[in-house]
């Protein structure tokens, strides 16, 4: 075949669309005829199956959103919860604090009423005999501070002690049974349950007495129970002794 011949049949083959389709029959074979139908078909599948996808995609966000908002439901709740549980929280201190409040003011008021038992205590414990006894007032504490105050220097003595030994919880003037009449103090502390801060306390106050007054002064500690904290303190095995006497839960009934 000639180039001229190639030429005429390219020219038939545009001209004529049934030698072309012809021709095509006879070059290319069925799957390759057949390929434009089937990518159409694989097109309209691929679409499809991409708006299935697509369709899922949405209903997926759809259940995240609504998991996301239910989450930040739980979320409000769970912010809701620990404000009441740090309110409840708050309540129960406060009770707690006014409860031992209410507890030490018992046993203070208790410890007043057993004033000469304790001072009998103290007394039998030093070989004392006393004939009298009676406990000071606060007015008689700051009339104490002031008459130091007028007779010594008192400024290595903090605003904060002088204060804390006024408002002492019990100071027991003791006369004894003797020809001079000596007197001696008692300093006690008062809680349901002693601890070393009641326990320095007592000591500190009976220093004052003795530097106040220059008579003997002795510390003691009053309560239900005491704590671990003092074990040997009140029982003379540490550096300081203080007493203790104990107290009943009868004791405390108002």
């Amino acid at each position: 075949m000639t180039t001229t011949d190639i030429d005429a049949l390219i020219r038939l083959v545009r001209q004529n669309t049934e030698a072309r389709d012809a021709l095509r029959r006879e070059l290319l074979t069925d799957d390759l005829l057949s390929l434009p139908e089937r990518f159409s078909q694989y097109t309209l599948s691929a679409d499809r199956r991409l708006d299935t996808l697509l369709q899922h995609a949405e209903a997926t966000n759809r259940t995240l959103e609504a998991l996301l908002q239910h989450a930040d439901a739980i979320g409000q709740q769970m912010r809701g919860i620990q404000h009441d549980l740090s309110e409840i929280h708050g309540i129960t201190q406060r009770q707690q604090t006014d409860f031992s409040n209410f507890r030490g003011a018992y046993a203070e008021n208790t410890a007043r009423r057993k004033a000469s038992l304790i001072t009998r205590m103290v007394a039998m414990r030093l070989g004392k005999r006393v004939i009298a006894s009676k406990q000071l007032t606060r007015d008689n504490l700051a009339d104490m501070i002031i008459e130091a105050h007028e007779s010594s220097d008192l400024s290595d003595i903090s605003d904060d002690t002088l204060t804390s030994f006024q408002d002492s919880d019990i100071i027991i003037e003791a006369k004894e049974r003797s020809r001079a009449g000596n007197i001696f103090y008692i300093a006690v502390e008062a809680s349901y349950t002693g601890h070393e801060e009641d326990t320095d306390r007592a000591v500190e106050h009976a220093e004052l007495l003795r530097r106040f007054t220059g008579q003997d002064a002795y510390p003691v500690v009053a309560g239900v129970r005491i704590g671990n904290d003092i074990v040997d303190v009140v029982n003379g095995h540490g550096q300081v002794f203080v007493p203790w006497y104990q107290l009943s839960e009868g004791d405390l009934d108002p």
